[in-house]
């Protein structure tokens, strides 16, 4: 796996388990048995449900394949289920989907689509879609460079996080970094647009 999304995984963004609510009793008893370990019977009833349009269990079975749990790890195999929830407009699948293309993780890096896909997650409220989003805009990847937008986003963000996690702290010095390359006044209308973000 590939540095840059290796602290984003640690940051827990990309976890089996976290794609939402279940969508039927199958899934809830396809994340017990992975959680028990019973690796077998999980990617049994999660392939069955992904074969029925499941977002969940697409997104499962992704994050299945990235770690290796089951199956033999291939992110290629990660990105084809991501994408499959992505097309259905799932927000964790965009999300998934656009961090593997802004690290060229499964996938060659194209950061234009990786925006595409970040930015229609961020406005379905995917906080960490918000901050893939922000470094961005922050290091001008698929989108000129704009310091304000990325504090915006960042903003965003880190409003949505668990104050408590891991990825909170990330995000709160992203802010910190983004910030020390801004003037006061662009701080004042990053914050003013981050209060206001149907204004953006």
């Amino acid at each position: 796996m590939g540095g840059r999304i290796a602290a984003l995984v640690a940051a827990g963004t990309v976890a089996v388990g976290a794609a939402g609510a279940a969508q039927a009793q199958t899934v809830n008893d396809a994340l017990a048995a992975y959680n028990k370990g019973d690796f077998a019977t999980a990617l049994k009833d999660l392939r069955l449900l992904a074969g029925k349009g499941s977002t969940t269990a697409e997104i499962d079975l992704g994050a299945m394949y990235h770690d290796g749990q089951g199956v033999k790890q291939d992110d290629t195999q990660a990105v084809f289920w991501f994408r499959k929830a992505a097309d259905q407009g799932d927000a964790d699948g965009e999300f998934r989907l656009g961090l593997y293309e802004y690290a060229g993780v499964g996938t060659p890096i194209d950061y234009a689509q990786a925006v595409v896909l970040l930015q229609k997650s961020s406005d379905q409220g995917d906080a960490s879609a918000m901050g893939i989003l922000a470094a961005c805009y922050d290091g001008g990847h698929g989108v000129p460079q704009n310091y304000v937008t990325a504090y915006m986003w960042m903003s965003l963000s880190l409003a949505g996080l668990d104050p408590n996690s891991q990825a909170h702290q990330s995000a709160a010095q992203s802010l910190a970094n983004i910030a020390s390359h801004m003037t006061p006044e662009q701080i004042a209308q990053a914050q003013a647009l981050a209060a206001n973000p149907g204004a953006k």
